[in-house]
């Protein structure tokens, strides 16, 4: 029982390199009494394809190569030994990068959520002309009142981008949204302290 605790990376080392040159169907058979009862620890199926994969090419680790870093001016300047100008102009004018704001959008929504926000106003509209529904009987919220994490001033969303290519995105709360966001932390704070005495 031990063994299936491990972490992902360690049974993946130890099953795909085994496994690598069965089929899909073969390995959900073998273990689909291991998996199912512990598909919370697993790895998504999706994952295990990609680390199959990579060790039919030869790999043996299947942790992610590492991202290279954004490094600063400053940096670049310090690694090579060259002034700040020599380094800004190597960066504009030779390699043509530029750096530029990140532009602000209101919302970034995919074509499926338009459509389905689309679709559902049709049928709200509809309830309303059939009189199912009175306005006093819907409850509207917006989800955009709550982040994950604070958007940063618009010059800490520059980014070094090449000629041609399009500036990074980043979603805009609207000063409204601002205000409702700040106000739904207080009263969640209130209510959680009210929750607790």
């Amino acid at each position: 029982m031990d063994k299936y605790r491990q972490s992902p990376p360690t049974i993946a080392n130890t099953l795909v390199g085994w496994i690598v040159n069965l089929s899909m169907q073969t390995i959900l058979q073998m273990f689909h009494p291991i998996y199912s009862p512990h598909q919370q620890y697993s790895p998504p199926l999706r994952t295990v394809k990609r680390w199959a994969k990579w060790f039919r090419e030869g790999r043996e680790e299947v942790d992610d190569e590492a991202r290279p870093a954004d490094h600063t001016i400053e940096e670049l300047q310090e690694q090579t030994g060259l002034s700040y100008s020599t380094t800004q102009r190597i960066i504009s004018d030779h390699l043509q990068l530029r750096k530029i704001t990140a532009r602000y959008i209101p919302k970034h929504l995919t074509d499926f959520q338009r459509a389905e926000r689309v679709r559902i106003c049709e049928e709200n509209l509809e309830k309303f002309e059939k009189r199912i529904w009175r306005l006093c009987d819907v409850v509207t919220g917006d989800e955009s009142w709550f982040y994950h994490k604070q958007i940063g001033r618009k010059s800490t969303n520059a980014a070094w981008v090449a000629k041609g290519h399009p500036p990074p995105t980043v979603v805009r709360l609207s000063k409204f949204e601002e205000e409702q966001r700040k106000k739904s932390k207080t009263k969640m704070h209130m209510d959680k302290n009210m929750i607790q005495h």
